[in-house]
């Protein structure tokens, strides 16, 4: 553990895709939802997720986790580490995670939490709901 502070979670977004414009390195998110729908169990998104977090108030190196549960069941669907490193506490760091395909087993609501050195510090949660099926050929 460390004693300096931890960093400040400014936004946590989730997409479908995140897109970097290597120009002016500003970008952009398609897709944006809180709300997953599959026809039946475990709900697979094809061409995953991406998470987008903005911290600042940072000091060094800091090691981070990102993890997804379920949270009525505390089912982790995916998590993953690595670093991040500030500059100075006034910069703010941008991370642009692309989930590979998470499969959600359960119905509900899930988070995804990120954390810093051991940390929560912030999430944002989401659900996984049942879609309509379309109806039968023929039927309206």
């Amino acid at each position: 553990m460390t004693d300096k502070p931890p960093p400040v979670v400014l936004a946590i977004v989730i997409c479908d895709l995140i897109i970097r414009d290597e120009l002016t390195k500003k970008l952009t998110m398609v897709g944006v939802f809180s709300t997953v729908y599959g026809l039946k169990l475990p709900v697979v998104l094809g061409g995953g997720m991406s998470v987008y977090a903005a911290l600042t108030d940072g000091r060094g190196e800091y090691r981070n986790r990102i993890v997804v549960k379920h949270l009525e069941s505390d089912t982790i669907v995916f998590q993953a580490e690595g670093p991040l490193a500030f500059q100075n506490p006034h910069q703010v760091v941008e991370l642009n995670m692309k989930l590979p395909q998470v499969a959600f087993p359960h119905w509900g609501r899930y988070e995804i939490s990120l954390l810093s050195e051991g940390h929560l510090l912030g999430s944002r949660t989401f659900n996984v709901q049942q879609a309509k099926p379309p109806p039968a050929p023929g039927h309206h």
